[in-house]
């Protein structure tokens, strides 16, 4: 259900709007550096949420906002509870929660008082969701067969593992130069680019500086990305110990890295969860094109 409450932006843009998605699809963002926040109506007041594709609940309240509007908190043990919110909009859908997840702890200090909690995927995995990073603005829209019609080719297309509980974006269709074995990529909105220790150890031209030592202490280190038929792209990621055991949560046995905003931002997003897509579009490449193309 499409609402017209969000203030819309001027933009010269309209990058989202020339690839297909209908212009009340299209939502601009709060911020969009690190993390992509989007603006909300919670019973009718406004709300920040930090948009993660990477996490499975449909929204995750923090506890601090639901205690600040006085929403009954039911706890079901020490890592969470749930709440009615009540009336609840972002990014053009309406929807009543009666028991939206509560993390048990609050949030860092920091965040502007309108921060409520994280957007997941069972919210938008219904159909397409499209990223501009550069114009600041994002789009979801269900009608993913006719949109997904219009797009043109992509720069890149991965794949994504299928039976994924909810949804949630993990590829196999990226490889590292050098490394025989194809690594497992999760697909993150909310976070920075991770590799694992032992991935990291395999490629680096400096083994002996990424000892257990230096590891605890998240030393980055440059990965070179193979998409299909390119030259390897060096992308900085920091080190993680454990980070194989990041997809289990999701039925992912095993897990190489996260690929992060700062992975993401290079591109113009399409994330296609029904097909089990994510089209990166090159700003350079291949927005000229839709601009005569379609105008």
């Amino acid at each position: 259900m499409s609402v017209g409450w969000v203030p819309r932006k001027d933009t010269t843009s309209l990058l989202l709007q020339r690839l297909g998605f209908p212009d009340d699809s299209v939502f601009p963002v709060v911020r969009a550096a690190e993390r992509l926040l989007v603006a909300a109506k919670i019973e009718g007041d406004d709300a920040v949420l930090i948009l993660d594709t990477g996490m499975r609940l449909d929204v995750y309240l923090d506890r601090s906002y639901v205690e600040r509007r006085g929403f009954t908190i039911e706890w079901r043990g020490d890592q969470f509870g749930v709440c009615p919110t009540g009336d609840f909009v972002v990014l053009g859908r309406q929807r009543v929660f009666n028991t939206a997840t509560i993390q048990a702890l609050p949030t860092e200090k920091g965040y502007d008082p309108a921060y409520a909690g994280t957007l997941g995927t069972m919210f938008f995995n219904d159909g397409l969701l499209g990223i501009d990073w550069a114009s600041g603005e994002i789009a979801r829209t269900s009608q993913h067969a006719a949109i997904r019609a219009l797009l043109p080719d992509p720069t890149h297309r991965l794949d994504l593992l299928p039976n994924v509980l909810d949804g949630v974006p993990f590829t196999r269709s990226l490889t590292i130069d050098g490394l025989r074995t194809t690594p497992t990529f999760a697909v993150v909105s909310g976070r920075s680019s991770w590799i694992s220790a032992r991935i990291a150890n395999r490629i680096s031209s400096q083994r002996h500086t990424l000892d257990e030592i230096g590891l605890a202490r998240n030393e980055k280190c440059d990965v070179p990305l193979l998409f299909p038929d390119t030259k390897p792209m060096q992308h900085s990621m920091w080190i993680h110990t454990s980070i194989e055991q990041y997809g289990k949560n999701w039925g992912v046995p095993e897990c190489d890295g996260i690929l992060g905003t700062d992975f993401l931002r290079r591109w113009l997003v399409i994330l296609d969860i029904p097909a089990g897509q994510l089209l990166l579009y090159d700003y350079a490449r291949v927005l000229p094109e839709l601009k005569i193309s379609r105008y």
